[in-house]
């Protein structure tokens, strides 16, 4: 039976090889000794030319091993990075996304990989909805049964705000359609399956949050704001449930005593075909003069 190699753990298999620059020095040094004893002594002393001339040798030896290492591990997905990454990418026909980091990206190539055995599964179609175009974020799959396959796809916001607000929804039917047109090529559908793209349901929750704190500067809090809705999208994608504990960890800082959440007092399960759009209004008490200040949403 072949064991199967994970790319999270290069050891596994014995790729990058171990240096040692003395190993390499004695090892020849036994070998030309065996070749002609009459040199032993003269190799005896580490000043002798002849000494001196082999460890060089040895040297430029572990070089080139260590060259031939930087090459292998440059091949290896878990070491990989930057431009390499993106060479080993096309290989595998996976694309980086704008701005994508080495992390993310590395991710992605390793579903792609791992699709190979795994054909018309969900975590296949999945895979290959988030390659069919640059801004889909993420995608969630679930069968209805009789070879119907209802695909859901959820579309980067950020991608979407250079368009004025009356070509939103046209950009965004046109990412369906390059979806769709993708995941019924014959080289990614299975021919019994039937694939339908629709878009992701937007599902709204309101939050008010009042945070208590010594000395709350406006552009504190508006930074506060601007850093808890940045990380919100970043994690918010399809199935991702919203929990307080989250929530009252993004928004303390050095100059916040403590926060209270109105309107979420436990998770919140979102469906897997579902992405949370949080309305957080901001409340902040001035524990020095109990002064509040209602900031908005």
């Amino acid at each position: 039976m072949i064991e199967k190699f994970d790319v999270n753990r290069p050891d596994s298999v014995e790729i990058v090889e171990d240096l040692n620059l003395d190993a390499l020095y004695q090892e020849r040094k036994r070998a030309l000794i065996a070749a002609d004893p009459n040199l032993k002594q003269a190799l005896a002393q580490d000043s002798d030319p002849l000494a001196v001339a082999l460890r060089i040798e040895a040297y430029r030896e572990l070089l080139l091993r260590q060259r031939i290492n930087d090459v292998a591990r440059d091949n290896l997905l878990a070491f990989t990075s930057q431009d390499t990454l993106e060479r080993l990418g096309g290989l595998y026909g996976v694309e980086r996304k704008a701005e994508e980091n080495d992390t993310s990206y590395r991710l992605r190539m390793k579903r792609s990989i791992n699709e190979i055995g795994s054909m018309g599964t969900i975590g296949y179609y999945i895979s290959h909805a988030k390659k069919a175009h640059l801004w889909v974020k993420d995608a969630r799959v679930k069968s209805l049964g009789n070879g119907r396959i209802l695909v859901a796809i959820l579309i980067d916001q950020d991608a979407l705000a250079q368009y004025k607000a009356d070509e939103v929804q046209s950009k965004r039917e046109q990412v369906r359609e390059a979806v769709m047109q993708y995941m019924h090529d014959p080289k990614v559908k299975m021919l019994t399956d039937d694939l339908d793209i629709v878009f992701a349901r937007e599902r709204e929750i309101d939050c008010t949050a009042k945070i208590y704190g010594h000395n709350l500067q406006p552009k504190a809090i508006d930074y506060l704001r601007q850093n808890f809705e940045q990380k919100f999208a970043e994690c918010a994608v399809l199935g991702w449930d919203v929990s307080p504990s989250w929530i009252h960890a993004q928004l303390h800082t050095s100059d916040v005593h403590h926060v209270e959440l109105n309107g979420l007092n436990e998770v919140i399960p979102i469906d897997d075909d579902e992405y949370a759009k949080l309305k957080l209004n901001l409340t902040t008490v001035d524990l020095r003069s109990n002064y509040v200040e209602h900031k908005g949403g």
